[in-house]
């Protein structure tokens, strides 16, 4: 755990260097990039409750469910022995609320709203609760940058202006659509990615990216895919 706590400071620190004055104001923003909302750059949808009178099921099923409580883990969020399942005739009614490797949630109801967690390889297909949202299918920005950026608005009290109700704070889905978040152009994607890398597991590999690059495009992409596979990350 004190591994991926630093790895997950490291990433936070890169995000930072790279984003933190644009996002204060400090800096205008470089030519090429530009602001939207969330719902712009991804697509962000609910969950589902158990319908009423189903039940989890003592066995493990090929369904697992997604709960709040579950999201303990830091950045990825994978199956562990703590998870409950549903079976094929509960899984029928809610078929449609599944998240994806890669997906990131966010929790939406009470004292944990504003949690966040990439959704691992082995949750591919789990059912998500209604206590939260998954935000998928990015479009020009990654999972990474999105968990990141998220919790640097944490960390400087971005969150709180988001929730409504006092004993039982939640985090609606509209305000978190509309949350601004800066699209930097590809090549300073491209960089920052490289700088997360570089500075947590792979000393070379921007040297190495850029000789691929040059060389053969295809194999550029094939190295930033396998190192950010469960961000969806595509050049």
């Amino acid at each position: 755990m004190l591994i991926n706590d630093n790895l997950e400071a490291t990433a936070q620190a890169v995000f930072e260097d790279y984003f933190a004055e644009y996002y204060a104001g400090a800096l205008p923003l470089p030519n090429g990039w530009k602001k939207a909302m969330l719902s712009d750059v991804c697509q962000i949808r609910g969950g589902k409750r158990l319908p009423a009178e189903c039940e989890f099921v003592s066995d493990i099923t090929s369904h697992p469910y997604v709960r709040i409580r579950d999201m303990y883990q830091g950045k990825y969020l994978e199956l562990t022995e703590d998870f409950e399942y549903i079976g094929e005739d509960v899984f029928a009614y809610i078929r449609n609320y599944t998240v994806a490797s890669g997906d990131v949630i966010i929790a939406i109801v009470g004292i944990t709203s504003g949690e966040i967690a990439i959704i691992g390889e082995t949750l591919d297909g789990a059912n998500l609760t209604e206590n939260c949202v998954k935000l998928t299918n990015y479009n020009g920005i990654t999972a990474e940058y999105l968990y990141c950026y998220w919790q640097y608005l944490r960390k400087n009290g971005g969150i709180d202006p988001l929730l409504v109700g006092a004993a039982q704070p939640k985090l609606p889905m509209y305000n978190i659509q509309s949350v601004p978040v800066i699209i930097p152009d590809d090549a300073t994607m491209d960089n920052y990615h490289l700088s997360v890398a570089s500075r947590q597991s792979y000393p070379l590999l921007p040297d190495s990216f850029q000789l691929f690059r040059a060389v053969s495009p295809s194999a550029a992409q094939v190295l930033l895919t396998y190192i950010y596979r469960p961000m969806k990350y595509h050049l």
